[in-house]
């Protein structure tokens, strides 16, 4: 074999591995991104949000159950229906029934903002969700919507509203 030849099988070579290299790279690229995408995924379908802390939210429960079990109220309905004005006010005359009722909202607030943001999977957030949300809203919107007339902000509580009145309206409730 002589220089010419050797000349030209490396100036063959040099642009086939050059070409082997940069689609090696860009396997990688691609495999990078599907990682990155199904990672994603994942740590969706891991959030707290999916399946919320039982034990918070029993205790929420239980508080709220204790302060309208004190006021008199009853609102655990199937269905749901929604607070009446004389319900509201006998739960916000004590400063607990109002951090109560707040503290219920801000819960389902969060988990609601989850979803809206896309922090979980929308279809096992919303399996596991839907009918909470809903039952929830019908009942507690007419407090809602006296604090937002009492605070002077419409937007309090707006994802729980807007994924609530969202789901009712697709679901036909």
């Amino acid at each position: 074999m002589n220089i010419t030849e050797i000349n030209s099988c490396i100036s063959l070579a040099a642009p086939v591995s050059n070409f082997v290299f940069s689609a090696s790279g860009l396997v990688a690229l691609l495999f990078a991104i599907y990682q990155y995408l199904k990672n994603s995924k994942w740590n969706k379908l891991q959030s707290k949000f999916n399946f919320i802390d039982i034990d918070e939210t029993e205790s929420l429960h239980k508080k709220l159950e204790a302060i309208l079990k004190e006021s008199s109220v009853t609102l655990i309905h199937t269905p749901a229906t929604p607070m009446t004005k004389a319900q509201i006010e006998s739960l916000v005359a004590t400063n607990d029934g109002s951090f109560t009722l707040n503290s219920w909202c801000n819960h389902f607030q969060n988990i609601c903002a989850a979803y809206q943001f896309e922090l979980v999977s929308p279809g096992v957030f919303k399996r596991v969700h839907a009918f909470r949300v809903i039952h929830w809203w019908k009942i507690l919107s007419p407090y809602v919507n006296r604090q937002r007339t009492q605070l002077g902000d419409p937007t309090l509580w707006g994802d729980f509203d807007s994924v609530a009145e969202n789901w009712m309206e697709k679901l036909s409730v």
